[in-house]
């Protein structure tokens, strides 16, 4: 990734469904990606994993949500129900 975006930063477009359905999420608008390459350097938590870098405004709540917190839940569901 850092070879690829040299000192640029670099951002997920798509994340694909790894489950092989074929259920990849796209976001096109460059402003709501999460960051994985922060000027050339692989962003990393506080124990050297690779990690996203999301705004709060990125997550769709509020900023009083979670006020003070460094954190983000993502989840991925599929509806099993066959009535709705």
């Amino acid at each position: 990734m850092e070879t690829h975006c040299g000192a640029n930063d670099g951002f997920v477009v798509t994340w694909y469904d790894q489950s092989g359905n074929g259920r990849d999420v796209t976001q096109s608008t460059t402003s709501l990606q999460s960051r994985i390459v922060n000027a050339g350097t692989t962003e990393v938590d506080a124990n050297g994993k690779t990690t996203l870098n999301f705004d709060r405004s990125q997550l769709g709540g509020s900023t009083d949500d979670v006020e003070g917190s460094d954190f983000a839940v993502l989840t991925v569901a599929e509806d099993t129900d066959d009535a709705g």
